[in-house]
C-alpha cells in the first residue's frame, strides 16, 4: 500500500517494501517523533552534503560548515561558531478516517487490524550569528525541500508538503551566545498500521473439544465413561444419562 509505514523502529527503515506491524508487547520500542526526525536529518543532510557553497555539510564536526541536528546544539569540540539548522516537532496526531480505525477482522480468530493516517508538522529552525546568514540559508532549505520533496514519498509517506519562511527572531543558543533564527514550515502525514491479537490467534478448527467435569463435581457428564458406565460423547458417538437423559433438541 502506497504511503505505509509500518516499521517504527526508531530509526528510518529505507527497505520500502517493508511491512512488519508494531507489536505491542514492545510498544516502548516504537517511538512516533523520533522516527520521523530521523528522516527529516537523514534528507536535509544529504542534500547539504551535496552544496559545495558557504553551506556544505560533513559528519566531522571540524571539517563541516553547518551542522545539523534535530535540537540547537553547538559541539563543544568546535573552536568558532558555524550556522546551524535544527528541528522542532508541531502537533501530530489521528486522522480517524474509519470507524475504530479498522481496517481487517479474522473471524475466526477476531485479530484486528487498524490502519490511520497520522499527520503533523515541523518546523526547520536556520540559525546564525547573522540575521542575513540565517535569511539565505532558510531561503536555500525552503527551495531544496520543494524541489526534492519526492525523498520524503520514498520514505512512504502520504503527503509532505512546505510551508513558509517564517520572520526571524533572536533566540539563545548559551549564556554566551545570542543567535539569529529563521523559521522554514513543513507538514506531513503518513499511513501507521497495527494489529491486535484475540485468543493468540488459534483458529477454531486447532481447538479441540471435550467433556470435563462440571464445577459441582457432578459425574453426569464428567468423564468418557458417564454414570450408566457407557461412552460419553458430544459429537453423537456416545450417549448420555443421568440429568441429560429425557433432553431433546426442538424439533427431534
Amino acid at each position: 500500500m502506497p504511503g505505509e509505514i509500518n516499521n517504527l523502529t526508531g530509526a528510518a527503515n529505507l527497505k520500502s517494501g517493508s511491512q512488519s506491524m508494531i507489536d505491542l508487547a514492545t510498544a516502548q520500542r516504537y517511538i512516533i517523533t523520533s522516527f520521523i526526525k530521523d528522516i527529516y536529518l537523514i534528507i536535509l543532510r544529504e542534500l547539504f552534503s551535496q552544496n559545495e557553497g558557504p553551506f556544505k555539510f560533513n559528519d566531522d564536526p571540524e571539517i563541516t560548515r553547518l551542522h545539523i541536528s534535530d535540537r540547537l546544539e553547538i559541539p563543544k569540540e568546535v573552536q568558532s561558531f558555524k550556522p546551524v539548522i535544527y528541528l522542532t516537532r508541531g502537533r501530530m496526531g489521528y486522522s480517524n478516517l474509519s470507524i475504530d480505525n479498522l481496517a481487517s477482522m479474522n473471524m475466526n480468530t477476531w485479530a484486528e487490524t487498524h490502519s490511520d493516517l497520522i499527520r503533523g508538522s515541523m518546523l526547520i529552525n536556520c540559525a546564525s550569528e547573522e540575521g542575513l546568514e540565517a535569511e539565505h540559508l532558510a531561503s536555500l532549505v525552503f527551495v531544496l525541500l520543494q524541489a526534492f520533496k519526492q525523498k520524503f514519498l520514498d520514505f512512504r509517506m502520504h503527503y509532505f508538503s512546505v510551508g513558509e519562511i517564517l520572520e526571524e527572531r533572536p533566540v539563545m543558543a548559551s549564556v554566551d551566545t545570542k543567535l539569529v533564527e529563521v523559521a522554514v514550515t513543513t507538514s506531513f502525514s503518513f499511513s501507521y498500521s497495527w494489529a491486535i491479537s484475540i485468543m493468540n490467534s488459534t483458529q477454531l478448527r486447532d481447538i479441540n473439544m471435550s467433556r470435563s467435569h462440571e464445577s459441582d463435581g457432578s459425574d453426569a457428564c464428567g468423564s468418557e465413561i458417564n454414570v450408566c458406565g457407557e461412552p460419553a460423547g458430544i459429537d453423537g458417538t456416545g450417549s448420555d444419562c443421568g440429568p441429560f437423559t429425557n433432553l431433546r433438541l426442538k424439533g427431534e
